[in-house]
């Protein structure tokens, strides 16, 4: 008999022994028959001998990842006290550090199924982590996040102050090493410090908030670029190589924020993305000093517009497969009373969340554009009343609510399934998702273009994602009236960032 190697089945069809058509991210068999998919195994090739010295053939290592299982401390029976905060005591401490890391690769790392299909997100710590010690610098700044996450949504202060020993000794160590001249201890600062950020904004709240902002300094001082995000961006298309992560873009018709083997449009998202940031400075300095006179009124609109048509190409321009599929519809009910995930309309999947991400970015960045704008003519070009950008308006604003239950719950399908009942989000997806959804709700949420039931419901979206995905920064941007500051622009770079690991 010949071997043709373990079945790459969704894990579904593999335990029920059925035959899965391999479609992703979940196969049509699943799907069919309204059952949850298991989706695939992260796999990284390992070239190993065949056992009779032959030729070498790849066999698949499968990811340490694994979710954790820690129950949300509940309050005892009877009473408004919350149960001890213990960890469990036949579980030594040397295994709870084991489990942190293996969940921080669970939550925190979207990993893709190919370079040809999706960049995801930190996926490339792990092969990293597997060459090092787990005492390793970069392996405590992993266990530090997962700690501090699993602390806040768990409601176990033990766990996030473990994070936050953790972190004094990152911070500590990180200061002698890059004091040090030693080329193989910087190796891998650039991690540890984006790990380091993205930690201050999982623990932000109203009295500790703004802490990333130091850290994005930093990495963009090691990374030898300024600290925004939308020059990161410009460093990438010119070639920036980012030391230890992966390799400079091969062209600039490609980008960061690129779906791979997607149609290329006349210019990349990234390119798109720092023209509109070019033009939305240009409208608040002249606002706030007052000297805009009509002419460069009349001219930064007309840049506005023509932006505004190089995104509708850039859209037009990707494949089928990329776009978000419909599996499911949200009956109509009141807008303030309807729970996190259940906005009346459709229900969307993506090829996987870093896709998913994307489309949000180029969403938020629309109706960005859009209320650019409506302020540069004077509300005579409103494009919510305009019937050529009326239905766009509308579209990309249902798009981003269709796409909220893909981003908050890990198992979509049980979602559907007990959709009527209206009870609250379970199975809450990974905090990736929470970190690449929160920044584009936080922008479309403030912009008066979008009606206001909306914007409260968006809002209400971003506090759920700091309760129950333990990302702070989510809650605090929820009561935010702004988007346009140093906390808004130092989170995109720390994500942004780890697009590239």
């Amino acid at each position: 008999m010949v071997y043709l190697g373990r079945s790459r089945g969704c894990e579904t069809c593999k335990r029920r022994r059925k035959k899965c058509d391999e479609t992703r991210p979940s196969c049509t068999r699943c799907v069919n028959a309204r059952r949850t998919c298991g989706g695939y195994e992260t796999e990284k090739a390992l070239t190993i001998q065949e056992y009779d010295g032959g030729k070498k053939i790849a066999l698949p290592i499968r990811s340490a990842a694994r979710k954790c299982s820690l129950p949300v401390r509940q309050r005892l029976p009877g009473t408004v006290a919350l149960a001890k905060d213990i960890l469990p005591k036949e579980v030594p401490d040397r295994d709870v550090d084991d489990f942190s890391l293996r969940s921080f690769l669970h939550e925190f790392c979207i990993v893709p199924s190919g370079p040809t299909v999706s960049y995801g997100f930190l996926s490339g710590i792990e092969p990293i982590l597997r060459k090092m010690d787990d005492q390793s610098s970069l392996a405590k700044a992993c266990k530090m996040a997962a700690f501090a996450s699993h602390g806040i949504k768990l409601n176990r202060p033990v766990l996030t102050a473990k994070a936050e020993k953790l972190n004094h000794d990152l911070v500590a160590s990180l200061a002698v090493g890059l004091q040090s001249n030693a080329a193989a201890s910087k190796k891998y600062d650039v991690l540890v410090v984006m790990l380091l950020g993205i930690y201050e904004m999982i623990i932000a709240n109203d009295a500790r908030n703004g802490f990333h902002n130091v850290h994005a300094s930093g990495l963009a001082a090691l990374l030898k670029l300024k600290k925004h995000p939308i020059l990161v961006l410009e460093a990438l298309l010119g070639g920036k190589s980012l030391g230890s992560l992966r390799e400079a873009l091969p062209n600039d018709k490609e980008g960061l924020l690129a779906i791979p083997n997607g149609a290329v449009s006349t210019k990349s998202l990234d390119s798109l993305l720092i023209s509109l940031a070019r033009i939305g400075q240009r409208v608040k300095i002249t606002a706030t000093e007052g000297l805009m006179d009509c002419d460069e009124k009349g001219w930064l609109l007309l840049e506005a517009l023509n932006l505004d048509r190089e995104f509708v190409q850039w859209n037009e321009s990707q494949d089928q497969i990329h776009r978000p599929t419909m599996i499911g519809q949200v009956s109509k009910t009141t807008a303030l009373e309807c729970n996190v995930g259940y906005w009346p309309g459709r229900v969307d999947v993506y090829f996987d969340r870093y896709v998913a991400g994307i489309w949000n970015i180029y969403r938020a960045a629309r109706l960005y554009l859009s209320e650019l704008i409506l302020n540069l003519s004077n509300g005579n070009r409103n494009p919510r009343t305009d019937p050529r950008h009326g239905q766009d308006m509308d579209d990309l604003v249902q798009g981003v609510l269709s796409s909220i239950p893909y981003h908050l719950t890990e198992n979509l399908y049980g979602f559907l399934n007990q959709i009527d009942n209206g009870a609250p989000l379970a199975n809450v997806g990974k905090a990736a998702s929470g970190l690449f959804v929160m920044h584009p709700l936080h922008v479309i949420s403030n912009l008066s273009l979008v009606d206001l039931d909306v914007r409260c419901y968006l809002k209400r979206c971003l506090l759920w994602i700091g309760d129950n995905m333990g990302i702070g920064q989510a809650s605090v941007f929820a009561k935010s009236s702004t988007f346009e500051t140093e906390d808004f622009a130092s989170g995109c770079m720390l994500t942004l960032i780890g697009v590239r690991v």
